[in-house]
């Protein structure tokens, strides 16, 4: 991932409207748990604001990152799957595979009580760890995301799968739905803590 944010963007890559999947992750949210509508967009206005925040250093994006992405191991795996390509923060990439990591300890320990504040540090410095010894050799063109940007990115890309158990006619979704609002709500207010 680290070589990727180091290629020159392609000509038809286009800028990542992180705005407008924030604001259309919250329209559909709205409408599928409406009792939670206030929360969600309260989720949002927080996201947003420290997203809008963050540095602009524009890179070569996968754009829906995660570990099933990668094909083979170590140094010899390959990045595969680039429709999501686009241009923006590496941070995005970065809280993107974060975000399915989460998801997916989720679904292998259904009935539990999942607190991402806790389980993020270890996700994010295995993958920091990996991020910067992939990036070895390689001319960055940018700083290294900071832990608050990896973390709002997280958020974003939580908050946009949160719809995913309707998607999925899973049988509980608004209960599933309700877990993973919580998980960002955690999320954010765990950054939010530790900022002040």
């Amino acid at each position: 991932l680290a070589r990727i944010h180091t290629q020159a963007p392609l000509a038809e890559s286009p800028f990542l409207a992180w705005r407008a999947h924030l604001s259309a992750s919250v329209e559909q949210l709205s409408r599928l748990v409406p009792e939670h509508g206030s929360a969600v967009r309260a989720l949002s206005r927080s996201l947003e604001g420290r997203l809008a925040q963050s540095p602009r250093y524009p890179v070569f994006l996968h754009g829906d990152f995660s570990r099933d992405q990668v094909l083979g191991e170590g140094s010899q795996g390959v990045v595969v799957d680039f429709d999501r390509h686009s241009v923006g923060a590496p941070g995005s990439d970065l809280g993107s595979y974060i975000a399915v990591e989460l998801l997916t300890r989720i679904d292998a320990e259904p009935g539990c009580l999942h607190r991402p504040s806790g389980r993020l540090p270890a996700i994010r410095d295995e993958l920091l760890s990996g991020y910067l010894a992939g990036g070895s050799g390689a001319s960055p063109r940018h700083p290294q995301p900071t832990l608050d940007e990896i973390e709002a990115w997280t958020g974003l890309h939580l908050l946009a799968r949160a719809s995913e158990p309707f998607r999925a006619c899973a049988p509980n979704w608004r209960a599933d739905i309700t877990q993973r609002l919580t998980m960002v709500a955690d999320l954010t207010l765990a950054g939010a803590e530790e900022r002040s």
